[in-house]
């Protein structure tokens, strides 16, 4: 939640007066202590989708407890304080099937977000080498650290993936969807935009002309402003969860 300039980002929201509340999950790799450095790469390891839907829910959970009217009898969820779910790149995947597991979620917003799950492993040799070692190596390009992830984050899928299938939740999900994409990302494909707004049956799609896949932040982020394209997709959710 401390990467680049989301907390640049949660200002621009608290300055139009809407709450904005972000979080780590448990197993990013980073520590309170040095909540912007890997210091953990063994619970990093052993991270998994389900462990960040549960989270996401959790945090959910609790939300709608601070800010929700309970359920009355004969009458739906109702809320003086609507929430709505924002999640980015892989977290837009988990965004999707939370919003769709809680009703208390009155819209949501898809930055850059994926699409579906099960394409995003490795396959053939490279999954089989996987399963095979126990681990999969990755550099982490910024920092220089060889990460890795166990086995279990893919058996975990395949044991659990009716709960971690995004398609599907997206179809469930009948209220207000907004999709945000650069043209330029080179990490999510604009098809998985195109696959989400297929999906969600109130969705807008809506294109970043040039923007990479954190729409220009980066870490560390040192300026007091937001850089443009991100300030531009900062801008069309607070308008979208205002109407």
């Amino acid at each position: 939640m401390d990467w680049g300039c989301w907390n640049g980002v949660g200002d621009e929201f608290a300055a139009e007066g809407l709450r904005f509340l972000r979080f780590n999950f448990t197993h990013n790799g980073t520590s309170a202590e040095q909540p912007r450095e890997f210091v953990d790469l063994e619970a990093f390891a052993q991270n998994n989708y389900l462990i960040e839907l549960n989270e996401t829910r959790a945090v959910l959970d609790w939300v709608k407890d601070k800010f929700w009217i309970p359920d009355t009898p004969g009458k739906p969820e109702a809320s003086p304080a609507p929430i709505h779910l924002i999640g980015h790149s892989r977290g837009g995947g988990i965004a999707v099937l939370a919003a769709a597991a809680t009703p208390a979620v009155q819209s949501l917003a898809s930055w850059a977000g994926v699409d579906d799950f099960a394409t995003r492993f490795p396959t053939g040799k490279a999954l089989a080498q996987w399963k095979h070692t126990g681990r999969h190596d990755m550099l982490n390009g910024r920092t220089g650290q060889t990460m890795h992830m166990n086995y279990q984050h893919f058996s975990t899928f395949q044991t659990h993936k009716a709960a971690l299938d995004i398609p599907a939740a997206a179809r469930r999900f009948k209220k207000p969807a907004l999709i945000l994409h650069g043209t330029s990302d080179g990490a999510v494909a604009e098809n998985c935009a195109h696959n989400l707004h297929a999906a969600l049956a109130q969705s807008e799609l809506h294109f970043i002309q040039r923007a990479g896949h954190t729409f220009g932040a980066h870490e560390p982020w040192e300026r007091d402003d937001l850089p443009t394209h991100l300030a531009e997709v900062t801008r069309r959710t607070i308008d979208f969860f205002r109407h």
